[in-house]
């Protein structure tokens, strides 16, 4: 921070705000109780309605917290929903994956941690729940930012530019165990040492999105990496890796280079 001029110092601090935007007033608003846990649209609203038992729609608002259910019978219902959903071509984007909806922000978050129900990755997207990732930025001894470039062949954001490494969080990992297996299959890195990379805070990330409302919470890891570790990808989803000064970073940054 110190090496950056004001200008881009000011630039950076007003660009914060469109990491982080409040939820459009069309739409409709999931409460888990009393607890605002999503936003959809209304006509996906009403089919998940119909689907959940005890559901309530009415005033832009769908009420439903499973009650009388566990989380694994809320999980097998939101489940079954959303992969009727992708059959009849309502869903993009299926991942197989699945994550948790935790109950409440857990700081950091365990695979311990009660959960209301978990499903399907993209299914965060389309019912607009807070999702989570882990995010690392590597940095030179001197400051200067190891940034990857995303494979073209990614279906989100793809020759964009982006930090070290990233991953959502599945359901069942800790944030340090994403870390790991990231760094290794986007950077092709191993952490000399359990302390090389810091848990420095969280961002909580939320936009719109054609798919739906996009809303996460990234677990932020910086570490500095010796001169012997250079960024190489392994699993195909970065096509490069630049180091920038600080300033550098800005400039691509404020061109629209980076993903948001």
């Amino acid at each position: 921070m110190r090496r950056l001029t004001d200008a881009h110092r000011a630039a950076l601090q007003a660009h914060q705000p469109l990491a982080h935007q409040p939820r459009p007033e069309h739409g409709v608003r999931w409460y888990w109780q009393d607890r605002l846990l999503g936003w959809m649209p209304e006509d996906r609203a009403q089919r998940i309605c119909l689907a959940l038992p005890g559901a309530a729609l009415q005033t832009n608002t769908l009420h439903w917290s499973g009650r009388g259910l566990n989380p694994s019978e809320c999980g097998t219902l939101i489940q079954s929903w959303l992969e009727q959903e992708h059959l009849s071509g309502h869903l993009q984007g299926w991942r197989n994956e699945a994550y948790h909806c935790w109950d409440g922000m857990p700081e950091p978050p365990e695979p311990s941690y009660p959960v209301l129900f978990t499903c399907e990755r993209a299914g965060f997207l389309h019912l607009g729940l807070t999702s989570h990732a882990v995010h690392t930025n590597g940095f030179t001894a001197e400051g200067n930012i190891w940034c990857g470039r995303r494979s073209l062949k990614k279906p989100t954001d793809p020759g964009m530019l982006d930090n070290l490494s990233a991953g959502g969080l599945a359901a069942g990992e800790t944030i340090w165990d994403n870390l790991h297996k990231e760094l290794f299959e986007e950077a092709g890195l191993r952490a000399h040492s359990e302390h090389q990379f810091e848990w420095v805070g969280r961002v909580h990330a939320a936009r719109a999105k054609p798919q739906g409302w996009h809303d996460e919470v990234l677990w932020v890891f910086n570490g500095v990496l010796t001169c012997d570790q250079m960024p190489k990808n392994q699993d195909g989803e970065v096509s490069e890796f630049n180091c920038f000064t600080p300033n550098e970073c800005m400039e691509r940054m404020l061109g629209g280079e980076f993903t948001q």
